[in-house]
């Protein structure tokens, strides 16, 4: 499961209210084309004699206004798709209101863990209104279970606000349903049964005293309110763990009252709310006076005599009382770990002095603390009381970010080549599930460089090296929307990543950033080696029907500008209802290589929903097709075997449902829905193992209401009806029915960060159901076989911190020039490791090659005798004036008198690509000297005007640089 997560004050973090887009589940969708002519690929069964054009009117008018049952191909006349069914209408599940957040949940046995044929599985849907549904045929019919939740009270305001599940364990069967008062329901059997309320529960139970006492100890009324969410600790081992942030009464004062201060009590069960609730504020003796946030500390040790926790507080109340006026980054807050929940001394010895914020991702831990910190310091311990005057030498926007890889035990700083803001910034951890560096999506150096730039919704993406200490620019101005960077992680596939960025054309000639609409400037990059290099994504020639993509011209030429751009989280997540909403890439482990997204074909991505397409990828994405026209939601079942795929609601209701059975190669159905919806997700089973589908929404014919009515649709393939009829699907064939492939990268010689991974997939058009427990499964990888590659500087590299790369062709890439301004004196990381190869680079964290220094080099850069010294990027004068000189004079008479028509078309071309080289080089040396002797503050520095080809062919390092931009 990939990671990412946002950093931000923590004020901001923990107000998590439910809002639409929990439902989610970090998946994308998009929309579907509105043209009469996206529709007439859906056409009808049967075909009649055009005679005459009266007779192909009345034809086509039959079409659109009965469209019967059908499959399609998309673009391929040789492949021969499955024979048309017509299926049964399917009836709705009406809801008072519409689904806002679904479990689907699969649990196997706890005490038989290597027993997998024994699971529980269930689906728990929360509505709008608070209501609860559930599933316990894995989604194939649901039961409303409010009616056994004691104490919900919807027209008295006791509704639930959240579903609560451990992450990431496969075998807890722990389940709260938080309220959004005093009253929350629990269970430890997947909601078979629910342990009531305090007040609630009935003498006919079990055990009387089994119910869930709150952690605000019933005193909502009085003004006690949970921040956020329960966590229960991830481990079966303490399934009893939960934290809960609570704030005091005096909280809801200061919105309104400047003499108050707002404090908060963490506390603590340890056996599954049944007793009072312990308060770890009074348990620290007063040295903690308010907490600020918190969660689990990775627990290696199972059998730790307690759990560790991590927390942001305050330890006096004169910090507390001044940090109102500081809402964000806090001098006075401090991260702190406690294997003792607080009582004694132990966290004084893991603690980290203005640290604000802090992520657990994958047992690694991270933490933001402000940069000035040890001149705050300093400044206390002179004096008690820091002055108006010294508080302004105090920057509360500048981050150090601080890693620790050993469970929180030790932390130590990260070096990045560009400040910090204190603003929202998103780390992506994608270790647990495949190889490559851990990213950090930053909004902060284009405030210092223009008014344009800084209002332009990007970061900058940077990747790490092995320790997680250095990171360096993978990607320039990455889409960066209300918070959320486009940038996914291809689920199965080590290394490969696909990211928006806004092109620099947004920025030129502009000087006012209100005439700027940067959405319509973005563009879609791939990377295939951990963001090392990024490409464009080649266009697919064809589109859905086999016609020519129009819009622009799509040819062999590696320089086209012509390209595939898909959309990505933040349009999704940022979308203000569900009919403003497009998607983005999705993939899932179980299906490695195959990614469907919606977008389009041109220069830059489209927000018009007319130009908007469903495209798929089998291979990873190197090569993508276009499956649908118009935008669609869809889904993956049964290990990518079926794609359920349905119109967006932001593009209107609908009344069908369509399916694939070779990864979107050929569409049956439609699947007819007795109602209209107005589509807001399509579910399946957790680990897409299952043949059953959940598409769920608005009704449509009541979405005029006040409220809008929920109403889902289930899809079960094991008992799809015809019209006479059930539809069966064959089981594959063990034998027979599945191939070996690999990533296949052309130049690679079959290798991607540093190894050859052959898989096992179904093929395409066997058209069979997997095997359940065979060939795939959610406990067992599709890998079959791999050996490890040697390394090589075309693939396997990235430039080493404080380095760019700044320019690429498909046969060479650049070495790594030094970043303007980067003091490398302030990486003692970087100083203690001695040296570094010359060639600036190192190899892709998760690249597992053979023979590094075959890529790198064997020579090795002193780095003692740079201590102190920024970049410096000036060359000999000598040099520089006898080069210019001569090959200036060379370059004038090859063009004048035009010899390059005298020599071979091999050698004309390898002169001019020499040419090019020494252009692209001279102008780096322009800029450079411009950079020394213009100054310039920290941060990226941007050139007047520009111009200059874009990078060609698949490497193409931080996108679309100009030589002389950095």
């Amino acid at each position: 499961k990939t990671r990412s997560h946002d950093m931000q004050s923590s004020g901001e973090r923990l107000d998590d209210n439910n809002n639409d887009n929990t439902v989610t589940r970090r998946r994308f969708t998009r929309r579907r084309r509105v043209a009469l002519n996206a529709r007439s690929s859906f056409s009808s069964k049967g075909g009649l004699i055009v005679k005459n054009v009266l007779v192909t009117c009345a034809l086509w008018l039959l079409v659109f206004s009965s469209e019967k049952s059908s499959s399609f191909c998309n673009g391929d006349d040789d492949v021969k798709c499955p024979t048309s069914n017509e299926f049964q209408t399917l009836s709705p599940i009406t809801q008072p209101s519409p689904i806002e957040e679904m479990e689907w949940l699969a649990r196997y046995d706890y005490a038989n863990k290597d027993d997998h044929t024994k699971k529980t599985e269930r689906v728990i849907a929360k509505l709008s209104n608070g209501q609860i549904y559930q599933s316990k045929d894995n989604g194939k019919t649901f039961a409303d279970e409010t009616a056994v939740l004691r104490g919900f009270q919807e027209d008295k305001g006791f509704i639930v606000d959240r579903i609560l599940v451990p992450s990431d364990d496969l075998y807890t069967k722990r389940v709260i349903l938080q309220g959004n008062k005093d009253r929350h329901w629990a269970s430890k059997d997947l909601g078979d049964s629910w342990i009531q309320p305090c007040g609630f529960e009935s003498a006919n139970d079990d055990d009387a005293n089994n119910c869930f006492k709150s952690p605000t100890g019933g005193k909502y009324e009085q003004g006690y309110r949970i921040v956020g969410s329960m966590v229960m600790h991830p481990g079966e081992h303490r399934d009893g763990y939960i934290l809960a942030l609570v704030s005091r009464p005096e909280c809801e004062r200061t919105y309104y009252d400047d003499t108050v201060t707002c404090a908060k009590d963490l506390m603590l069960t340890t056996d599954f709310g049944r007793t009072e609730w312990r308060n770890l504020t009074d348990s620290s003796d007063n040295d903690i006076v308010s907490f600020v946030d918190f969660d689990w500390g990775p627990d290696p040790d199972p059998t730790h005599s307690e759990a560790s926790v991590l927390a942001t507080v305050y330890t006096s109340k004169e910090d507390l009382w001044k940090s109102r006026h500081h809402p964000g980054f806090s001098f006075a807050v401090t991260f702190i770990r406690s294997s003792s929940f607080f009582v004694g001394k132990d966290w004084y010895a893991h603690k980290t002095p203005c640290g604000n914020v802090f992520e657990v991702l994958n047992k690694d831990v991270y933490v933001a603390a402000l940069k000035d910190c040890d001149k705050y310091l300093k400044m206390l311990e002179d004096s008690k009381d820091i002055s108006d005057e010294e508080e302004k030498e105090l920057r509360y926007d500048h981050v150090q970010l601080e890693v620790s890889t050993d469970s929180g035990e030790t932390f130590n700083p990260i070096c990045f080549p560009e400040n910090i803001r204190a603003k929202s910034f998103t780390i992506f951890d994608f270790d647990a599930v495949q190889k490559g560096p851990d990213f950090i999506s930053i909004d902060h150096a284009e405030e210092e460089t223009s008014a344009v730039e800084g209002a332009a919704p990007m970061g900058n993406l940077y990747a790490a090296d092995d320790s997680l200490r250095l990171f360096s620019l993978s990607l320039r101005r990455n889409v960066r929307e209300r918070g959320v960077a486009d940038f996914s992680g291809v689920a199965g596939m080590n290394g490969v990543f696909i990211a928006n960025q806004i092109s620099r054309d947004a920025f030129k000639s502009t000087y006012n950033y209100n005439d700027v609409d940067y959405s319509s400037y973005y563009q879609t990059l791939q990377s295939f080696n951990g963001g090392g290099v990024w490409r464009y994504i080649p266009a697919p020639k064809k589109d859905a029907n086999g016609n020519d993509i129009q819009g622009c011209t799509v040819t062999d030429d590696s320089k086209t500008v012509c390209s595939l751009h898909l959309h990505g989280e933040s349009a999704w997540s940022g979308g203000e209802n569900w009919e403003t909403r497009f998607g983005a890439v999705y993939s899932h482990q179980s299906t490695p290589g195959v990614i469907i997204s919606t977008g389009n074909v041109g220069n830059v991505l489209s927000k018009e929903a007319s130009e908007v397409n469903t495209y798929i990828s089998r291979d990873g994405g190197y090569t993508w097709e276009e499956t649908l026209q118009g935008p669609h939601i869809y889904e993956f079942g049964n290990f990518g075997a079926l794609i359920v795929a349905a119109k967006e609601s932001s593009v209107g209701q609908t009344d069908e449902v369509w399916f694939s059975r070779d990864v979107g190669k050929c569409w049956e159905g439609p699947i007819k829905l007795s109602k209209p919806i107005n589509v807001h997700n399509i579910r399946t089973d957790v680990v897409q193992k299952g043949s059953v589908f959940v598409i769920h929404g608005e009704d449509a014919t009541k979405s005029e209401s006040y409220q809008a009515s929920g109403i889902a649709y289930v899809i079960d393939f094991d008992n799809l009806l015809l019209s006479n009829s059930t539809f069966r699907v064959d089981k594959c064939d063990e034998k027979n029915d599945y191939e070996t492939w690999f990533l296949n990268i052309p130049n690679q010689k079959e290798c991607n960060m540093g190894e050859k991974v052959e898989r096992r997939r179904r093929k395409r058009y066997a058209r069979c159901l997997n095997l359940e427990d065979g060939v795939v499964s959610e406990l067992q990888d599709t890998v079959s076989q791999s050996h490890v590659c040697e390394c090589e500087h075309m693939f396997d590299t990235s430039c080493e911190y404080g380095y760019y790369r700044v320019h690429s062709s498909p046969s060479a890439i650049s070495g790594c020039d030094p970043m303007p301004n980067v003091n490398i004196e302030e990486c003692a990381y970087l100083i203690d490791k001695g040296s570094i190869p010359k060639s600036h680079e190192r190899i892709v964290h998760g690249d597992v090659c053979n023979n590094p220094l075959n890529a790198l080099g064997a020579e090795y850069d002193d780095l003692g005798h740079k201590k102190g010294k920024k970049h410096s990027t000036k060359h000999p004068l000598f040099g520089f004036i006898i080069f210019c000189l001569f090959g200036g004079a060379f370059y004038v008479v090859y063009k004048y008198f035009d010899l390059g028509r005298y020599v071979p078309h091999g050698f004309r071309d390898a002169v001019n690509e020499f040419f090019e080289n020494v252009m692209d080089w001279l102008r780096r040396m322009r800029s450079n000297m411009g950079s020394s002797s213009g100054g310039g503050g920290g941060g990226f520095r941007r050139f007047g005007g520009g111009g200059g080809s874009r990078p060609d062919g698949y490497f193409e390092p931080l996108a679309d640089f100009d030589e002389d931009e950095i």
